[in-house]
């Protein structure tokens, strides 16, 4: 039976198909989508500013998709051994099938994340495309930069409250630990990162382990107040059309 340390060790710790998380990210997903329909009256079919909670919603219907799939398809052990046995060389049985399941979820679940994480920071590149910000050393930032340089020039220019730009880091260093199967490494050495009153380590060498769906979804309610604010500052609203470019 496949192990579960082949997968990335973000979003191990809970079972995500539960009755909570469901609710959860179907709250979360009609939230959005209010979002989206606010700022489609107010922009062109293509602006970024709508399809920034579209393209969000869409996502977390998927992952809502792929969830039900999980039990409805994979869950008859005779699936599962048709998918898997060609490729795990063994057979699945009724015991292993449960432990499969679970890396199937906690899989479909971190590749959640990343692609949600892809979806903001392009909105966020379209609109640097558009409305000039400079970066932390005062320069002009352009839709090529950094992410970095991206979200504090946006939170600049918005004149947004300091605490987006720790959150953003703190994703950011999240998802470059995807790229490692969840361990963290810097030339910087160890950190920590104190968002909301709660501490993050990343220590070097290390896997993250503290990310849990829980959180995540935690992370996209403050994701979502962030472009309702960032769309709604007076510079924003200035511009009549940012196109999305990667509709």
């Amino acid at each position: 039976m496949a192990k579960e340390r082949y997968l990335p060790l973000l979003f191990r710790q809970e079972a995500v198909l539960n009755s909570p998380h469901i609710a959860r990210l179907n709250q979360l997903s009609r939230s959005y989508l209010e979002q989206q329909q606010v700022f489609k009256a107010l922009y062109p079919a293509d602006d970024v500013r709508p399809w920034t909670f579209q393209k969000v919603a869409q996502i977390l219907a998927y992952y809502r998709l792929s969830l039900e799939y999980t039990t409805g398809i994979l869950s008859r052990t005779d699936n599962l051994s048709k998918i898997l046995e060609p490729a795990r060389g063994m057979m699945v049985s009724a015991e292993s099938g449960g432990a499969i399941l679970r890396e199937y979820e906690q899989y479909i679940t971190f590749s959640f994340f990343h692609v949600v994480f892809s979806s903001f920071e392009s909105s966020m590149r379209c609109i640097v495309g558009k409305v000039p910000v400079t970066n932390s050393r005062g320069k002009p930032c352009r839709e090529t930069a950094k992410f970095y340089d991206i979200y504090h020039g946006l939170i600049d220019v918005a004149g947004l409250d300091d605490q987006y730009r720790t959150l953003f880091e703190l994703l950011l260093m999240m998802r470059n630990c995807i790229h490692n199967r969840s361990v963290y490494f810097s030339d910087k050495g160890s950190r920590s990162i104190v968002y909301k009153g709660v501490r993050y380590d990343f220590v070097n060498g290390k896997p993250v382990t503290f990310a849990t769906i829980s959180l995540f979804f935690d992370f996209l309610t403050d994701i979502r107040d962030f472009f309702i604010a960032l769309y709604r500052s007076p510079r924003l609203t200035e511009e009549a059309h940012i196109p999305d470019n990667v509709l």
